[in-house]
């Protein structure tokens, strides 16, 4: 509901057009002396992941914006759910008048449709129809979908699998109120989806932290995330068996601490050691935590496909971690507490810049 408010919207648009007024019809930009226009692609289709059906609606509303007709290719687990929600949206009383006309003809641009994995010819059929393809999901499905044959000016917008991590600094942790906000704003950030959103940090790296300050961040740590969580993780059995093995490893390690709640509801891996560490995703609400000398050591540490990097750190400090993570493939350096936000730029992209195509005279 946040990322749909009309300030965010308009904020959005902001970011990307500068002027709503251009896309509406040919307008003259006195900057650069010329007539423009930002036109819409014409047919957007969206391949929806299945482990965040909350993107379907992100997606969608870019393409509403840009005045997009479009196709939501949906996830067997979706097919059903978000046809009922559209339907409901066009039967409800609760619009009325222009604002109802508006959202009707928004609706009726909307086609919803569930395509089996082994439908090859219509998988191929939808991809040619397309003038942009918005694709959400792990590798294997954007590879499959990315080779499906398309239109030789259609446009891909690819938000695929990407992970992210927090980075604070100890000189920002001054008080017994810092602690509590960076566990405050760290859990915050690790709880939505449970971790399976690629914004989601896996691990926090403390800067000039002794062993002591790791076990003081991982009890507070623990504290937030026993005050936050309202209900268990649903079972997965790939997922606690991960769990379970990184917990066999940590914990045969004496330098290493384990903190966990009870059925694994969440786990904090603490790496005392002088080795610096970047783990692997293990989901269901599971941190590593560690320390590190110099914040610069980390730029050969960092995944090929980083996508954001949660800063707790002085704000003089910011532009400076900027620069120079951004050489090393960071997208995104939002404040922690602000990483699971939706937002422009997202992955690199202005996507609403990718959905029109701009029309010119002088």
């Amino acid at each position: 509901t946040l990322w749909t408010k009309k300030s965010n919207l308009e904020k959005i648009i902001k970011i990307n057009f500068n002027d709503i007024k251009f896309l509406d019809e040919p307008n003259y930009h006195k900057q650069i002396n010329s007539t423009i226009f930002a036109k819409p692609l014409g047919l957007s289709i969206h391949w929806v992941a299945g482990n965040i059906p909350l993107l379907s609606l992100i997606s969608l509303f870019q393409s509403l914006l840009t005045r997009n007709k479009s196709i939501i290719k949906v996830p067997k687990n979706l097919k059903n759910i978000l046809p009922t929600i559209l339907y409901d949206l066009k039967k409800t009383k609760f619009f009325k008048g222009q604002i109802k006309k508006i959202i009707n003809k928004m609706l009726d641009s909307i086609l919803v449709i569930y395509i089996d994995k082994k439908d090859k010819h219509s998988q191929e059929k939808l991809s040619k129809s397309a003038d942009v393809r918005i694709v959400w999901g792990g590798i294997d499905a954007v590879e499959n979908i990315v080779g499906l044959p398309k239109k030789i000016n259609c446009r891909d917008i690819i938000f695929g699998p990407k992970v992210s991590l927090a980075l604070a600094s100890k000189e920002k942790i001054k008080s017994p109120a810092d602690l509590k906000k960076l566990c405050t704003n760290m859990v915050s950030d690790i709880l939505p989806f449970n971790q399976a959103g690629c914004n989601s940090p896996h691990n926090l790296i403390i800067e000039k932290a002794s062993n002591n300050d790791l076990k003081i961040i991982a009890n507070e740590l623990a504290n937030q995330f026993n005050i936050k969580l309202k209900k268990n993780y649903s079972d997965n059995p790939i997922d606690k068996y991960d769990i379970i093995v990184k917990k066999f490893i940590y914990q045969s390690n004496k330098n290493n601490l384990v903190l966990s709640a009870s059925n694994n509801q969440w786990n904090i891996f603490v790496n005392m050691t002088d080795k610096v560490l970047i783990e692997n995703p293990i989901y269901c609400r599971s941190i590593f935590l560690s320390k590190i000398n110099k914040i610069t050591e980390l730029k050969n540490l960092l995944p090929t496909n980083i996508q954001s990097m949660g800063l707790f750190v002085p704000q003089s400090r910011k532009k400076e971690i900027i620069k120079f993570f951004s050489n090393f493939g960071v997208d995104r350096f939002p404040s922690l507490g602000k990483m699971s936000l939706y937002e422009n730029p997202w992955d690199g992209y202005l996507p609403l810049q990718q959905m029109v195509k701009w029309i010119s005279a002088n």
